[in-house]
């Protein structure tokens, strides 16, 4: 077994445990609270179906990416939010609860918005439309690693809150290490396909990943979206489903080079969402 095929196995084990931890932190309440205030998940779901695919799109346009690359990009763009989008959101001093219903929405959403994006890119990068499938197997599969754990956590924090209390802490370490541990497993298992991948369209992914890391956190704070929330939202539409996206364009348009985008965001991802980490606890003060 191969450093790769690890990684394969491991990773949905640890976000298993990560996203357990994190329903340690959440009551039915939390939840509740989130629904009676459905301006910020709509302001969210606006920004990631159709600002940052309209940015994306732009962007393909503005550095003339050939069309596999610009319709790898635009998957990229129209997947929903990735499992760690909550990990780093909870990092950061996000709205968890927020976190978790907005990537519940945002994956539901994504079965129309996703075959649809896909449907106006390749017939506007291709001169050809393609009718992609309705992913919802695979999109159900990325709600159940998220939201069981989760309430599992949850009945733990409401049946044995002392038990709770003390798991937090040294699961939250685990998060930060096991994250920390996939970026450089990654980086060493995939750096002959990352540095062909980064060297045709690195800029253009990094580019994409900061630029929607940027708008996800800014405008819903210009908006007087709450300081958490903001920080959930820019991290869900930061964040995106980059394995989604790879399962599309290897299985749908069975070539590799519609999978690089996703490969080299896999990676630059987590590096500039660490970074946006940091930046958020060193400089934006939590909220009187």
């Amino acid at each position: 077994m191969n450093l790769t095929q690890v990684i394969t196995l491991v990773l949905p084990i640890l976000i298993l445990v990560i996203m357990l931890g994190l329903g340690l932190n959440l009551a039915i309440s939390d939840f509740n609270r989130v629904l009676k205030e459905p301006r910020s998940i709509l302001i969210a779901l606006a920004c990631q179906s159709f600002l940052l695919t309209f940015i994306a799109f732009l962007l393909c346009k503005l550095t003339m990416a050939p069309p596999p690359l610009a319709i790898g990009m635009m998957l990229l763009a129209a997947s929903p939010g990735g499992p760690s989008s909550n990990i780093f959101s909870h990092l950061a001093g996000g709205d968890v609860a927020f976190n978790l219903s907005l990537t519940a929405a945002n994956s539901l959403l994504s079965i129309l918005t996703l075959p649809a994006a896909v449907w106006i890119t390749t017939l506007t990068f291709a001169n050809e439309a393609v009718r992609l499938p309705l992913p919802v197997q695979t999109l159900l599969e990325t709600l159940l690693i998220v939201l069981l754990p989760v309430a599992i956590g949850m009945s733990v924090k409401a049946k044995y809150p002392a038990i709770a209390n003390r798991l937090v802490k040294p699961i939250k370490t685990l998060s930060v290490i096991a994250l920390f541990s996939v970026v450089i497993a990654t980086v060493f298992s995939e750096r002959a396909v990352l540095t062909s991948s980064f060297t045709q369209i690195g800029g253009l992914v990094v580019t994409f990943n900061l630029i929607s890391l940027s708008v996800g956190i800014f405008l819903p704070l210009w908006l007087q979206v709450p300081r958490a929330q903001a920080i959930s939202i820019g991290f869900e539409i930061g964040i995106h489903n980059a394995a989604l996206a790879m399962y599309i364009a290897t299985t749908h348009f069975k070539e590799l080079t519609y999978a690089l985008p996703a490969t080299a965001y896999s990676v630059s991802m987590y590096l500039t969402s660490f970074i946006a980490v940091i930046t958020i606890r060193k400089f934006m003060s939590p909220a009187p």
